[in-house]
Order: structure tokens, then C-alpha cells, then sequence
């Protein structure tokens, strides 16, 4: 029981939470996307998207820049390295507690 305890305490609280973990690997599948592109894609509203992407951006995972268009400037979201290893880590993490949970289910 203390190695599942082990592992699940390497999750990654941030990433812990879906629209995150879901923002964060949308960027790092596709790359960088602006704010409306990632409302549309996730489904999510401009609120939700606000302030998971804030959370993400104060933790380092993202880096936003505004890209100045021909009709309004626009937000580019983008991952980190941090935030690329982060997201590797944590879903490696999530393999090694499956795993140990298989392992002691059996």
C-alpha cells in the first residue's frame, strides 16, 4: 500500500485537474494555439480558459504573447519546456500508479 502511496504522491496537483492537463497537452500535440482556437477546440468557456491558463502560466507550463493582427492583436498561447517535461512526468507517473495498482489488485 505505501508504494501506491508513493507514486500517487508524484502527481502533479496542476495537472491533476483535467481542463489542464487537457490545455497543456492539446499545446504539446498540436503546438501553439491562440486563446479562441483552444475555447473552440476544448469547448470550454473564455471564463474556465482565463483562469486554468492563468494558474498554468504563474506554475511556468505556458507562456502567452499577444501577435498584434490585421484586425485586433490576438493571444498565442504556448508550452514551456517546463511545462513539456512537467506534462511527460505526470502522465508517466499516472502509467507507474496504474500499474502498481494492477499489481496489487491481483
Amino acid at each position: 500500500m505505501s508504494e501506491i502511496l508513493k507514486t500517487a504522491n508524484k502527481i502533479d496537483p496542476l495537472l491533476s485537474n483535467t481542463t489542464r492537463l487537457l490545455i497543456l497537452a492539446s499545446l504539446y500535440i498540436i503546438g501553439p494555439m491562440y486563446e479562441a482556437d483552444l475555447v473552440k477546440f476544448l469547448k470550454i468557456s473564455w471564463g474556465k480558459l482565463a483562469s486554468h491558463l492563468t494558474k498554468l502560466e504563474e506554475a511556468g507550463y505556458i507562456k502567452k504573447q499577444i501577435v498584434i493582427g490585421e484586425d485586433r492583436p490576438r493571444v498565442l498561447v504556448k508550452p514551456t519546456k517546463l511545462g513539456i517535461t512537467k506534462l511527460h512526468q505526470h502522465l508517466e507517473t499516472l502509467t507507474q500508479l496504474h500499474q502498481t495498482l494492477k499489481k496489487h489488485t491481483r
